[in-house]
């Protein structure tokens, strides 16, 4: 007696769009992981620009209050250049 509904047949359709949604799944997994570390590298390098570009702020603001070349300021933190700029502006001629 043929049934209706071959349901063997219908349950391996079933089962291969599954496994071709769970390797679509992995693949977008994947790639959604190398858009991460991308995001986290950005990110680091966005970081480190901004770090920079408050540095050279920084030295270009002391340097512009004491007179002095901002490309011979040391100095980790507004403290150290600001000391380092009065030394280089007491050895600087009048």
């Amino acid at each position: 007696m043929p049934d209706e509904h071959d349901w063997k047949k219908a349950a391996r359709e079933w089962e291969t769009k599954a496994k071709d949604t769970r390797d679509e799944l992995e693949a977008l997994n994947g790639k959604f992981a190398e858009l991460e570390a991308q995001e986290h590298e950005l990110a680091a390098k966005l970081a480190a620009l901004d770090s920079n570009q408050a540095r050279a702020a920084l030295i270009h603001k002391v340097a512009t209050a004491a007179g002095v070349p901002a490309g011979v300021l040391r100095g980790a933190d507004e403290a150290e250049l600001t000391a380092h700029a009065q030394t280089i502006k007491g050895l600087m001629p009048r």
